[in-house]
This record gives C-alpha cells, sequence and structure tokens, in this order.
C-alpha cells in the first residue's frame, strides 16, 4: 500500500468537502474512519474552514503527515452529498487508489446548476420573501427585477474572483441602487419591503449554523471562525446598502 499517494487522496476528500460547506466535525468524522478503514493503527486529525491536517500512524511504524490549504469554499450540498457517499463506499469497499482518484475528479468537474435555474432560485426566493415581510404585488415584481441584478453582480464578481467582503458590499449596494431607482419609478411601493427579499439571498444562514454547530460539538476554533466570518458578511451587507441609500435619503 502506498501510505503517500492513500493520505493525499484523503485529504483531497476532505478538502472537497470543506469546499463544499462541511462543518469540521463531519471532515474529521469522515477522514478518521477512512484512516480506520485501511487499518491505520492512529489518526490525528485537525481542521478549520482553512487548512486541513491529517497525521496517520502505519501498521509498519511509519508517521506521515500532510496538509491542505483551502483557498476558497461556498455551500455545494450536492458535491457535499457526493463527496459523502465516496466516504462511505471507501470504508465499506476499501476502494484502490485508482477508484478513488476516478471518483474524485468526477466531484471536482461535477457541474453546478444550470444558470437558468439559479436565475429562477433568485427571483422566487426575492418575491416571496418581499410578500412574507408586509410587501405587496408591485414590491414583489420590484424585487424580482432586484434579485435578478443581484445574481448578475455575483456571478461578475466570481469571475474577477473578489474577496467575499467586497463581494457582499458591492451586490447589497447595487441591490440597494436598483430597489431605490425601482420605487422612484413606480414599479414599487416600500424600498424597505423590497430590500428585506432581496437581502435574504445574501444572509450568510449556512455558515452561521455551522458555526454553531461546531461549538456545539467542541470545536471553538472553527466554530468561532465561521461565526465571525458570518458577522462580516453580516456587516458588510448593512455596508453596501448604507452606502447606496443614505446619500439618496432612503
Amino acid at each position: 500500500m502506498d501510505y503517500e499517494k492513500l493520505l493525499d487522496r484523503i485529504l483531497e476528500l476532505g478538502a472537497q468537502m470543506l469546499m463544499a460547506g462541511a462543518e469540521i466535525s463531519r471532515v474529521e468524522d469522515s477522514v478518521t474512519r477512512i484512516c480506520s478503514a485501511y487499518e491505520m493503527e492512529k489518526s490525528d486529525v485537525f481542521s478549520i474552514t482553512s487548512c486541513l491536517i491529517v497525521t496517520i500512524h502505519t501498521k509498519e511504524g511509519r508517521i506521515l503527515t500532510q496538509v491542505r490549504r483551502i483557498l476558497a469554499y461556498d455551500t455545494d450540498l450536492e458535491r457535499l452529498e457526493r463527496c459523502n457517499r465516496l466516504s462511505r463506499d471507501i470504508c465499506e469497499y476499501h476502494l484502490s487508489i485508482e477508484a478513488i482518484d476516478e471518483r474524485l475528479e468526477r466531484i471536482r468537474n461535477s457541474k453546478t446548476y444550470p444558470e437558468f435555474i439559479m436565475c429562477l432560485a433568485y427571483v422566487m426566493i426575492s418575491a416571496c420573501f418581499s410578500v412574507f415581510f408586509g410587501g405587496d404585488c408591485m414590491d414583489a415584481v420590484a424585487a424580482v427585477v432586484t434579485g435578478l441584478v443581484i445574481r448578475c453582480m455575483v456571478k461578475l464578481n466570481e469571475r474577477v474572483g473578489m474577496n467575499r467582503i467586497i463581494k457582499n458590499i458591492i451586490c447589497s449596494a447595487a441591490g440597494g441602487l436598483c430597489a431605490w431607482i425601482l420605487t422612484r419609478m413606480g414599479l414599487g411601493h416600500s424600498i424597505d419591503k423590497i430590500i428585506i427579499g432581496n437581502i435574504m439571498l445574501l444572509v450568510p444562514g449556512v455558515a452561521l449554523t455551522n458555526g454553531v454547530r461546531d461549538m456545539i460539538h467542541g470545536d471553538i476554533i472553527s466554530g468561532g471562525l465561521r461565526l465571525l466570518e458570518a458577522v462580516l458578511i453580516s456587516v458588510a451587507l448593512a455596508v453596501g446598502f448604507a452606502i447606496v441609500l443614505i446619500p439618496l435619503g432612503a
């Protein structure tokens, strides 16, 4: 057994789980179970949102350590489900390194939802939340248009590779400006209801939930980092709206 290659694939799987938005406890548990499935004498796993470190003790007495840096991550539940399925298959069937490579390549190359579906989701979320928080039909229509604008800004920022904090400031500022213009044109009646419907697109709910779960599980460092990130993103959203709306007197 080539333990260096095996450890490299284990870290790659863990990295893919982190990049898909998995909580830290899930990643550490999956990596530990895989190491046990290949009869490692001992495995030590440490992970935060941006780094994964694994040390294994082989039956031959060798001690190997590898580190994987996570530069970008998001929420992709479909990719996370594929990673979970692969980890379970590895533990059950003891897949070869070649088979793991093939499955990992499919996970890396897996496509997200088509842009049409993403735009439809933005439209539905914006309109529904706008009405839910007290807006009328015209506010929902304005929220739909604003949601499409925010989606365009999100795609543009992804192509540029902009920092997440700056990205959220730009997207919220664009959404606030669009909402103000639409209300001035008479398409919407209540700018705050339009903005509330659109801000739900950008609120980091998953990061906040995972941060709390990590802290409850005992991963204080990673949980605190996720909570801090969620707070910073929330502040960035407020700053983006304020930059546009305060000068306009809205």
